[in-house]
């Protein structure tokens, strides 16, 4: 099976699925994008121009493959602004070559008026006329439904990191234990319980939640081995910095800065005793219980009611609930050893079984076949 993948940029997250993709028995596979960040062994990989049209974004590349005859499906990154993939949607079938839209249909809470209700209806003909519907998780499926696809024609590729490399990565830091005792020695987390927070810091992120936990329990006289860590960067960061210099938390709170290579940001989520979720987000999850981390989240992209099972390998509350997620917070990293390492074997359970690489790609491939399509 000839098929073509439109992706407007592959990040390096996305490379070793699609490598793995690549591999599978009977797949031949060709990547369209803008760029690519990282290789792709076994897929050929074609750089297509970009040309913006106000709003949109003209991939000519995937559509002349399409035109030619050259794949048989293709998988399109599912958005309206993207005109091929749209018009292998909807036209596709008429060169016989299958369309699936891979679609999140996550739309962040502030989008609204006139553009939000002419991209909805642009994405609900595209999601009508599409072959199949790959959707990130559940909801995404629920909603690809509601817009209108047939249901036999909707598909759910859990949306997961290449989980096989991180493990391998986290093997190589457990393996050589004096590596990983002398890096939290050098960082001040040596026997200490880490809250971990993963992710851009801006606004829709609450990082806020974090540091407003860590200034109660400070107060509290709480076991002062506790701390929080934040990885990442962003517009908030100066802000979040003097808070936690005013609230006088500086040994209570690190910032690492951006890390975005798995074998250096390894060991913090080792350190972890839970990572913290409180606003938008999704693949942070299956990062950190890949791990063996569990999570508590107030908040996703909505393929964390796919991952969180309460209780089991972490906490979901609503996402304005800010009590009962610093409350959830407070319960895992306190937790006793026993209880914390019945969540953690809860997180690992939850990628064997559902939300991992190799899941994801027979799901891929499952859209991509030939499928009976309901009557129009």
């Amino acid at each position: 099976m000839r098929v073509g993948l439109f992706q407007r940029v592959v990040p390096e997250y996305r490379t070793g699925i699609f490598s793995l993709l690549a591999r599978q028995p009977g797949i031949r596979l060709t990547v369209y994008a803008t760029a690519f960040h990282g290789d792709l062994p076994g897929a050929d990989c074609r750089r297509t121009a970009e040309i913006r049209i106000g709003p949109l974004r003209l991939h000519p590349a995937p559509l002349l493959a399409a035109l030619r005859g050259r794949q048989d499906v293709m998988i399109c990154e599912g958005g309206v602004s993207l005109v091929a993939s749209v018009l292998l949607a909807v036209f596709g079938r008429y060169r016989r070559v299958r369309c699936v839209w891979w679609t999140s249909m996550y739309r962040p809470d502030d989008a609204g008026g006139l553009r939000r209700r002419v991209s909805d209806r642009l994405a609900g003909v595209a999601i009508r006329r599409a072959d199949a519907v790959l959707a990130y998780g559940s909801l995404a499926a629920e909603a690809a439904r509601r817009a209108g696809a047939a249901p036999g024609r909707v598909f759910v590729a859990f949306n997961s990191l290449d989980t096989e490399r991180l493990r391998r990565i986290e093997r190589g830091w457990r393996d050589a234990p004096g590596r990983l005792e002398a890096f939290l020695r050098d960082r001040g987390l040596a026997g200490r319980r880490v809250i971990l927070y993963a992710g851009r810091l801006v606004p829709s992120k609450r990082v806020d939640w974090v540091l407003e936990l860590m200034k109660r329990l400070d107060q509290d006289g709480s076991d002062p081995s506790l701390c929080a860590v934040i990885l990442g960067d962003g517009s908030e960061r100066d802000r979040l910095v003097e808070q936690v210099r005013r609230d006088r938390l500086q040994s209570r709170v690190i910032f690492t800065g951006a890390i975005r290579d798995d074998e250096a940001s390894c060991p913090y989520f080792l350190a972890a005793k839970v990572l913290a979720l409180p606003g938008t987000g999704g693949l942070a999850i299956n990062h950190a219980m890949t791990f063996g981390v569990p999570v508590v989240a107030a908040g996703g992209d909505g393929t964390e009611r796919d991952a969180i099972d309460d209780g089991v390998n972490g906490h979901l509350v609503a996402p304005s609930d800010k009590d009962r997620f610093t409350e959830a917070l407070r319960r895992v990293v306190l937790a006793d050893d026993r209880r914390w390492a019945a969540l953690s074997a809860g997180a690992r359970a939850t990628v064997d079984r559902r939300v991992n690489s190799a899941a994801m790609v027979r799901a891929m491939i499952e859209a991509a076949r030939p499928h009976e399509r309901a009557a129009e």
